[in-house]
């Protein structure tokens, strides 16, 4: 997915870009959890279930990921710190990453992917977009 969008940057602008990174990434996870936090938000009608899917709003879409990627991040420490403090072993990030994240299951691989690496990325597209925007623009002196 990454190296379609990085194939497309010089086709749209960096909002564009996002917006469509946001709506691939509800589209492929619908069905893995992104349903589910909708129906948590209060999105409970068919008709509103769909404006989630298709991340029709890129501000609610871009807050919904806000959410997600807090929410995911406590479910994924959850397994992580009773088993590392039941050995008396340190918590780091470095253990966390190279010692005890290869040793787990494969969907808790995908869920770590998923908010590590796209989440992630997506979320600081969108921050830079909105530093771009937002910068003052340099007066041009005219002689």
């Amino acid at each position: 997915m990454l190296l379609l969008l990085e194939s497309l940057t010089g086709l749209f602008c960096t909002s564009d870009l996002s917006m469509w990174t946001v709506k691939t990434f509800f589209y492929i996870n619908w069905g893995v959890f992104i349903s589910s936090l909708a129906k948590e938000l209060g999105f409970s009608s068919e008709t509103a279930l769909n404006y989630v899917k298709g991340a029709m709003n890129h501000h609610h879409s871009t807050a919904m990921l806000n959410i997600m990627e807090r929410r995911n991040w406590c479910e994924l420490l959850v397994p992580y710190a009773p088993d590392r403090m039941g050995k008396n072993l340190p918590l780091s990030v470095t253990d966390y990453l190279y010692e005890w994240l290869p040793g787990v299951r494969c969907n808790y691989l995908y869920l770590f992917e998923q908010t590590w690496r796209y989440t992630g990325s997506m979320l600081a597209t969108t921050m830079s977009y909105h530093v771009q925007c937002w910068q003052p623009k340099k007066q041009q002196c005219i002689c």
